[in-house]
């Protein structure tokens, strides 16, 4: 009986009637030589808000029957076949943005993108997520740098502060830390002025060099003309 429960609870919560769930199973690799695949990656790239322009639409077709006629190595799609202790053979597949990753990356003879709207349209796909965690955590982070002295901010302040939030936890907080900069460019300022005081005190002692310089070719000169008056 608990079982139907969590079965029952699970199809009236899941979305497992929603059609732009259902026609994502056209970006695995089995779907492409489908004969309705090219229109179910027009839906889909219809499906995405303000992603393709007419242009780009009118394209999909056109990249897809390319795709789907593309020599696929099989080392793309798959990662290892082997046999249990039964006998039973085994497929380990590739990631699916492993898979994409090499599609989209083929170039044409003059090393422009193969595939540039199939590429925008998977791209996007792939970076959905697949359940409410990473939305908090986004929550969390953006309550953690808008604080109380901050509410003010415009949009694009909090999504500049948000990207270098993002930035610093992509090339390593430990080494990358704001504080770590503040430091950095405080050591850099610190060089400059070192440097800028180093340079003043050289062109002084310079200009006394040149003024002692004019004075002895000055008594140079009078000396000179002592010499010849007394001559």
């Amino acid at each position: 009986m608990i079982y139907h429960a969590i079965a029952d609870k699970l199809k009236k919560h899941l979305p497992l009637k929603n059609t732009f769930l259902k026609d994502l199973h056209v970006l695995d690799p089995a779907s492409r030589t489908e004969q309705d695949s090219a229109y179910t990656m027009i839906r889909v790239g219809r499906a995405i808000p303000k992603l393709l322009n007419n242009t780009e639409i009118d394209r999909i077709r056109h990249e897809f029957m390319m795709y789907a006629a593309e020599t696929i190595d099989e080392s793309w799609y798959i990662k290892n076949k082997y046999q249990d202790s039964d006998g039973n053979n085994h497929i380990e597949y590739q990631r699916i943005d492993h898979y994409w990753n090499k599609v989209v990356s083929l170039t044409t003879s003059f090393r422009l993108p193969k595939y540039p709207t199939l590429s925008k349209i998977v791209k996007n796909v792939l970076i959905m997520p697949h359940g409410n965690s990473d939305v908090e955590r986004d929550f969390n982070i953006n309550e953690h740098i808008v604080t109380e002295n901050r509410t003010l901010l415009s949009l694009s302040s909090i999504n500049g502060l948000r990207s270098t939030w993002d930035a610093i936890k992509f090339y390593d907080a430990e080494q990358l830390s704001l504080k770590f900069l503040a430091d950095r460019e405080k050591e850099q300022s610190k060089k400059h002025e070192n440097t800028d005081e180093e340079m003043k005190k050289l062109i002084d002692q310079e200009h006394q060099l040149l003024s002692k310089q004019k004075s002895l070719q000055d008594e140079q000169k009078k000396a000179q003309l002592l010499v010849g008056e007394g001559r």
